[in-house]
Formats: structure tokens, sequence, C-alpha cells
């Protein structure tokens, strides 16, 4: 599930169960991971 499809769902009073909802935080967050990597020294180096 795609983040803006997540937003849609959320917004439109849907809820998503526990294994989405798990599903886009890992991704949210790996997606954080890289863009710390690329964007900062320090996190160059330290993850």
């Amino acid at each position: 599930m795609s983040l803006f499809s997540a937003m849609i769902s959320t917004f439109s009073g849907g809820k998503l169960t526990r294994e989405k909802t798990e599903k886009l935080q890992q991704k949210r967050l790996e997606e954080l991971v890289s863009f710390a990597r690329a964007n900062s020294p320090f996190y160059k180096k330290a993850v």
C-alpha cells in the first residue's frame, strides 16, 4: 500500500489493519533512514 492510498483510506474514514499499519510504518522508516544516509554526513557513517 502506498503512502498516498493509506492517507486516502484514513481520511475517508477507513481504518488500516494492524498488518497494513506495520508495513506502512516499516516502509516509512526505511525511507527516512535512506533520506538521512543520503543527506547527512553523520548518518552516512553511523547507520
